[in-house]
């Protein structure tokens, strides 16, 4: 900290003065904003920020003021400690999110069973992935990103468990009540796919099951008496015949329901979790290593979620139906039958007159699908409201933009005059030409660690390369003279300074570049090799650079002769600490080293602090179009070169990721359509999933735009990525269901479903009454999961939670109750044309 006293004898303190006054020449108009600069010491500037910002929030530091007084922004110089503290510190929200989960799934299926599992399964997918991840791949680092796997797993690790343990329930239902059911109903025969009828009082057996209390009921009653389902063909003989199926013990009804169980569920996990991982895979190709490990983490905690589930469900299902733990299981159902026993009666009828609903209700969703269609059409493609942002600090943000630390990068910044000019000059573009040397990094995404730094032992250069022929003097010569006329280069002109603040104000106090925004060795340019020749008194020096009393023409003199004059120049520059920019390799069997590297730098006029994504890369595409062409005449031995803008990190990360955003979409709905087409073998199926999913990611997009200020950055290409794969899974498991009802049914009402409809209503029905409830429950916990993240500081949780609230929203709605809409209007469509 600056003492009081020493601050009057400070540098710091005209700039400190001068800061205070906004960016108005005007001075008649009114005076609402003013900067403070405190010149403290960078290591505490986070504590001071974080005592500051106490006092505010409680009241304390404006109290007794005269006039409202309120913090439009701070900034710190110690912003990564700022952020590593509120990382830490919003990592509660994902515990929170847990325990929203475990309660959700608690309430939804109302038994211990499946939260405790899912839990579980979220620890241990996540142990798994990290030990693989450090152990047998040894990834020296793991970044920050990598936590949003966690809030990921965490929105996603019920929606297997939930469809897995629903066709489970189903198929024991299906053994204990709907057999019968039927049976007396076809007396002696027993149709293979329920009717509505039967539907509805398998639902309804499932509404009387909170009565299962009664002393007269015994164990096997409590086992077989949890679930619903449709009826399927595995084991015919079991299933026509009633009186030998009451007589099954546990044992074989355990064996039918895992046969059962298998047979449905896994092949529908499987595709789920393959096109989740095909949409995270794509990533792969971006040249961000920290992308690129986020895409490792990530695939390996929903493959060990999937592995965990396909091999330790079953035998824990079978140990608690078997063991003493069934005890527990009636005492959870007997308590929660108890406590839930309205509400259950009243959700299953509501549930019931839902599915109805939305088959009766078939006509309005071509016009839900038309409208959502043109509505984000026109709010993405004609607004291009989802595009790279204007200022490429937004970007690259880690906190949310109401943060008092964004609020004053965002909007603050040009707020006042010499912080405006500041960070102007600052973050002048530089360009740099470069020939010979290419740097090499033997690191790979497996080894690469930023936290350590490490020199290549490889120095790549061309071979061919040669910088003393006569050729390559006279090219460079003129591509020394031509860089004074490249595109955007920088000319300092005089600040418009003010009465009010400084006097003057040296621009090369905040740029190195600004006195000589273009220099090169040739040419006439201060301190060039041509000018050194030039003010050499030949008739008394016996310099190398003289031949004969006579100046050395330098681009017609022989290599020999450069080679001396190039080096005594190089080492009078070297005295007087400046840079030549030729780069040289030892040789011992040579008199003379051969230069193999030419580097040249130029200042441009394009500021990041003012610059668009859209500017940037117009002007780099010019400069770029402006170098080619000066290549194109250069000799064989130089025309390898190119240019680097090494200030251009963070938007060349934003434009890697954001340009595979797109491929990585459409890789990801083209392996789902495709999925569903292998699952069903209907091509209309194929689109109609096709189409809801397209509908489910367009609105998913213009709802985080329009309403949380989504734009393409580099969170959101990343998480828009996963997309896809995540909202595709309500229509695999209705594709699945729907075409095996079709085959269920026999080879002839197969072949009569495809040429007349897909499914008909009562199938339908029958669809949304065994799988409703699953994919409801799976969507709906992923979306109560997600809420708590929306509060965290940290723009990367927050964003993760609001796409994947919104996304699971709008997957439950057009991939699950408009897929199944608009498969009840194509079936009424068929059934219009047929009868006529």
């Amino acid at each position: 900290m600056v003492y009081p006293s020493q601050c009057l004898y400070s540098p710091l303190l005209p700039i400190i003065l001068a800061v205070l006054l906004p960016n108005d020449s005007n001075i008649s108009s009114k005076w609402e904003t003013s900067l403070m600069v405190l010149p403290i010491h960078a290591t505490g500037s986070h504590v001071l920020f974080n005592k500051i910002e106490n006092e505010y929030k409680s009241g304390r530091l404006t109290d007794g003021l005269q006039i409202p007084f309120h913090f439009d922004g701070i900034y710190v110089q110690e912003y990564d400690e700022i952020v590593t503290q509120l990382l830490y510190r919003d990592t509660s929200w994902i515990f929170i999110s847990l325990m929203c989960l475990v309660i959700l799934l608690t309430i939804w299926t109302r038994t211990i069973f499946v939260p405790l599992m899912t839990l579980f399964t979220i620890i241990w997918s996540l142990l798994i992935a990290y030990t693989m991840y450090t152990v047998v791949l040894k990834i020296p680092h793991f970044p920050v990103i990598n936590l949003l796997a966690i809030v990921l797993v965490t929105g996603l690790g019920a929606d297997d468990l939930l469809v897995f343990f629903q066709i489970w329930k189903q198929k024991r239902l299906i053994l204990g009540k709907a057999t019968a059911t039927e049976y007396v109903r076809d007396n002696n025969r027993l149709d293979v796919t329920p009717n509505t009828e039967t539907q509805e009082l398998m639902l309804i057996d499932q509404i009387d099951e909170s009565d299962f209390t009664s002393s007269s009921f015994n164990k096997n009653n409590i086992i077989l008496n949890n679930c619903h389902v449709t009826i399927d063909s595995i084991h015919p003989t079991s299933m026509h015949n009633a009186p030998e199926n009451n007589k099954l013990n546990i044992e074989q009804q355990l064996t039918e329901c895992l046969h059962f169980t298998l047979l449905h569920a896994i092949p529908s996990m499987t595709l789920t979790t393959f096109s989740t991982i095909c949409g995270l895979l794509v990533n792969l190709f971006s040249s961000v290593v920290a992308v690129q490990r986020f895409t490792i983490f990530a695939s390996l905690v929903i493959l060990c979620n999937y592995i965990f589930i396909l091999m330790m469900i079953m035998p824990i299902i079978i140990i608690f139906e078997f063991n003493c733990l069934s005890l527990c299981k009636l005492f959870s159902n007997f308590y929660f039958c108890k406590c839930y026993q309205l509400f259950t009666k009243s959700s299953y009828r509501i549930i019931l007159l839902f599915n109805k609903l939305i088959i009766k209700l078939h006509f309005i969703f071509p016009f839900i699908i038309v409208s959502s269609l043109v509505f984000t059409c026109y709010q993405l493609i004609w607004l291009r409201k989802f595009t790279i942002p204007y200022n490429h600090l937004h970007s690259s943000t880690f906190l949310r933009l109401h943060h008092p630390l964004e609020q004053f990068t965002q909007k603050h910044v040009n707020s006042f005059w010499t912080e405006y000019h500041l960070h102007y000059y600052q973050n002048l573009l530089k360009i740099n030409f470069i020939w010979g040397p290419q740097p090499y990094d033997e690191r790979n995404l497996l080894t690469y660690n930023h936290d350590i730094h490490i020199q290549s032992k490889l120095l790549l250069y061309s071979p061919g390369i040669n910088f003393t022929s006569l050729n390559s003097r006279q090219w460079l010569l003129k591509f020394c003279n031509e860089l004074k006329r490249m595109p955007y280069l920088f000319h300092s002109l005089p600040i418009n300074s003010r009465q009010q603040t400084l006097s003057s104000l040296q621009l090369s106090y905040l740029n190195d570049y600004i006195n000589s925004p273009v220099w090169c060795p040739f040419g006439r340019y201060i301190n060039s090799i041509d000018n050194y020749i030039f003010s050499l008194d030949c008739l008394l020096n016996t310099s190398v650079c003289c031949i004969q009393g006579k100046p050395l023409q330098i681009y017609n003199s022989s290599v020999i002769l450069f080679l001396s004059c190039l080096h005594e120049y190089i080492l009078h520059e070297n005295q007087h600490e400046y840079i030549t920019n030729f780069r040289f390799m030892h040789k011992f069997n040579t008199q003379f080293n051969e230069p193999i590297g030419f580097i040249v730098s130029a200042l441009t006029n394009i500021s990041l602090i003012s610059s668009s994504h859209y500017d940037i890369q117009q002007a780099i595409n010019h400069i770029t179009k402006w170098f080619n062409h000066l290549l194109s005449t250069a000799p064989n031995l130089l025309n390898h070169g190119f240019l680097t803008v090494n200030d251009l990190e963070k938007y060349e990360i934003t434009l890697n990721i954001t340009q595979y955003i797109y491929h990585s979409i459409m890789i990801a709905v083209i392996i789902a359509s495709l999925l569903i087409f292998l699952i069903s073998k209907n091509i209309l199926l194929s689109i109609l999933s096709l189409l809801c999913l397209t509908c489910c990611l367009l609105l998913s997009i213009t709802i985080l735009t329009c309403i949380d200020n989504w734009t393409l950055g580099i969170i959101e290409g990343l998480v828009i990525s996963l997309a896809a794969g995540l909202a595709i899974d309500p229509c695999i498991h209705l594709a699945y269901a729907v075409s095996n009802n079709c085959n269920n049914a026999g080879v002839a009402s197969w072949r009569q479903c495809k040429q007349q409809s897909i499914c008909s209503c009562n199938n339908l029905l029958s669809v949304l009454v065994s799988l409703g409830p699953a994919i409801s429950g799976s969507t709906w916990t992923s979306i109560i999961t997600g809420l708590p993240m929306l509060f965290s500081n940290l723009l990367c949780f927050h964003q993760i939670g609001a796409f994947l609230s919104t996304l699971m929203f709008c997957s439950w709605f057009f991939c699950y109750i408009v897929f199944i809409g608009i498969l009840a209007f194509v079936d009424h469509v068929f059934t219009y044309f047929k009868r006529n």
